[in-house]
């Protein structure tokens, strides 16, 4: 399929074999739809929209569901890799106006140290 945007014709295409992976943790249905529409748009970045687990779209939950699926646990293997060498990224796709309370945002934060 392809589109216009500006001046440029774009086509959707599959990403590298060692593209960047950023995996978006999303609150609702009508997110993850939105950032599908952006897949395929750059070879070298592979955007991968992860739906909330049986509504469980509160923060916490989005977290404890990314943790899940990167670390598994005793009963289920890990489903996804983060790549140092590539720089994959987690983030969380959220209402901040709705989850601002008991400071739920905040758990999400990730410190990472810089190479």
């Amino acid at each position: 399929m392809k589109y216009l945007s500006r001046n440029k014709i774009y086509e959707k295409v599959n990403s590298f074999k060692n593209a960047k992976k950023v995996y978006l943790f999303c609150e609702g249905d009508k997110e993850v739809n939105y950032f599908k529409f952006f897949q395929g748009f750059a070879s070298n970045i592979d955007i991968i929209p992860i739906p909330n687990d049986n509504g469980k779209s509160d923060p916490i939950k989005l977290k404890e569901n990314s943790e899940m699926l990167f670390m598994g646990n005793e009963a289920v293997s890990p489903k996804y890799t983060l790549s140092a060498e590539l720089e994959d990224e987690i983030w969380f796709i959220i209402d901040t106006d709705r989850w601002n309370e008991g400071d739920k945002i905040n758990t999400l934060k990730i410190h990472r140290t810089k190479k």
